[in-house]
């Protein structure tokens, strides 16, 4: 019996040895819910960059895990153990899948989010073989086309894919969707006419438009990025105002990960986003940089899940 208590008395020692270690004191995942090529990729190697180097060099090492629109990852991550060890980048599409989809394994109320990271448009891009020189042209061929028009997103679910969705709705353009594992896998089949549209992210887009092998007709947002200034966004070219698609990505954690450690990595993570060589990395392939606090950021992630079922509705997409 005394030797049990000897055990327990040493147990609690070195447990409370081990959870008073400083955090970070071993190497941090940042999971990627997307394969390599697309808007979280870039954005999450320069994050992850760039909370090593506001860590003292500390190791942030990105790992990709696509699948199902970021579900994968999100999942992973919201069964981690909540400790600030595993991470994953989240997006519009971490909210709306658990809205779209039945069974998908994780809930919103698993994942606290750390902070905002960035925003960025979609840029529409469609095929050369598509006789289409701007968003009008493409509306009306649209609309008098219906459903000819197979456009690619990186996934059901994706801030691409709802981009889409919200633009079908208010254009009344009927097209059919090609989902991709990421978006990069999309472009052969664009330029080869067996796809004639896109909603992509910027920095997927970028060296195909700037190779002119597709076309860029607008972007989503509410303003034209830095990266594409001469393209109109969908209000500007198609005199849809309101409309606004911005695909936002945020920092996050399993729920119950301490205070103290959301706060540090919170930080670390506002510090990286004000370093100037990551701020023109973002804005090259138009990611402008977000910084918030953890309870602003899961204020934000709460609001976009009650913006957008009326258009999951409207569009069709809700679970069966």
């Amino acid at each position: 019996m005394r030797r049990q208590a000897v055990f327990a008395v040493l147990f609690a020692a070195l447990a409370s040895h081990a959870s008073a270690q400083p955090f970070p004191n071993q190497p941090i995942r940042l999971v990627l819910g997307f394969a390599p090529g697309g808007i979280t990729d870039f954005t999450g190697r320069v994050v992850a960059q760039g909370i090593s180097k506001a860590l003292g060099g500390h190791a942030v090492v990105p790992e990709n895990k696509p699948g199902a629109a970021g579900v994968t990852a999100a999942a992973f991550v919201a069964r981690s153990a909540p400790d600030g060890y595993t991470l994953v980048l989240t997006d519009p599409g971490t909210v709306i899948n658990p809205l779209l989809r039945a069974g998908v394994p994780y809930k919103m109320s698993e994942l606290t989010t750390i902070g905002m990271v960035g925003s960025s448009p979609v840029v529409i891009v469609t095929s050369k073989t598509l006789a289409v020189s701007n968003l009008k042209e493409f509306i009306d061929y649209g609309l008098h086309n219906p459903g000819k028009i197979a456009f690619a997103s990186a996934g059901i679910g994706s801030a691409p894919h709802l981009a889409a969705e919200l633009f079908q709705s208010m254009t009344k353009v009927k097209m059919l969707h090609i989902p991709y594992a990421g978006i990069g896998g999309a472009y052969p089949d664009i330029m080869s006419g067996k796809v004639q549209a896109a909603f992509s992210s910027i920095v997927g887009a970028l060296p195909f438009t700037s190779d002119n092998k597709v076309n860029a007709l607008a972007t989503t947002g509410s303003k034209r990025p830095a990266a594409y200034p001469n393209i109109p966004t969908v209000a500007e070219a198609a005199a849809l105002p309101g409309y606004s698609a911005d695909i936002w990505l945020a920092l996050s954690a399993a729920a119950g990960t301490p205070a103290a450690v959301v706060d540090t990595l919170n930080a670390a993570l506002v510090k990286a986003l004000a370093d100037k060589t990551n701020i023109e990395a973002l804005s090259k392939v138009g990611v402008e940089p977000w910084t918030t606090t953890p309870t602003e950021a899961n204020a934000f992630v709460d609001n976009e899940g009650r913006r957008w079922p009326s258009v999951i509705h409207a569009a069709g997409l809700s679970p069966k």
